[in-house]
């Protein structure tokens, strides 16, 4: 047995690797609002109305609700936040993994005059302003892994997306930002941030 030779096989480099694989914005947010019980005819549809939406009902009501309620079924990054509660808005919003973003939004979107135009914003998704990220090993398009469209970690935005949404994804303490950063150090990258200013990391 000592002078047996046992012989150990090479790591297969391209069985062994973890490689990252782009969603579109589209797929990632039908991922997304499956992964909350919705239908993704949901998103196409212009007249379609959040499931979370319970009425006008004012924040004590609504932190009722979401106590009450709990929402365990619902990934972490996806739970209801208040506005989405007590404000009507398109589904699409529900499968933003941002509390921060969705909440900054909806509230937006509930105010008389609006500040936020939000055919501009569905283009600028459209756009791969925002972009998921999904793993997946082998030769083979279909997304496995760890990346999952409902969890923030998973996605960055662009850095023309930030500049231009810059309030309402919640500034450098909004979870999207610092996705965004997150992704920009694992990269060796510098992030510009929206004032034009190169951001440590």
């Amino acid at each position: 047995n000592r002078m047996r030779v046992h012989a150990h096989a090479l790591p297969n480099v391209y069985a062994n690797n973890l490689r990252l694989k782009q969603f579109t914005t589209i797929s990632a947010l039908r991922a997304s609002i499956e992964a909350v019980g919705l239908n993704f005819s949901m998103l196409s549809n212009p007249e379609a109305e959040s499931p979370f939406y319970r009425g006008s009902v004012s924040k004590d009501a609504a932190e009722m609700i979401i106590t009450k309620e709990r929402f365990d079924g619902v990934a972490p990054h996806l739970r209801p936040t208040i506005a989405q509660i007590r404000h009507r808005h398109h589904p699409y919003l529900d499968g933003l993994p941002f509390p921060t973003l969705r909440e900054r939004i909806i509230e937006a979107c509930a105010l008389e005059s609006r500040i936020l135009d939000e055919e501009d914003l569905c283009e600028d998704l459209q756009k791969d302003g925002l972009i998921c990220w999904g793993s997946y090993l082998g030769d083979g398009n279909r997304a496995t892994g760890s990346g999952a469209p409902w969890d923030f970690r998973s996605w960055e935005a662009q850095p023309w997306f930030l500049r231009k949404w810059w309030f309402f994804i919640g500034g450098l303490q909004g979870e999207l930002f610092q996705q965004t950063r997150w992704w920009h150090e694992m990269r060796g990258d510098r992030l510009v941030a929206q004032w034009g200013e190169r951001i440590d990391l």
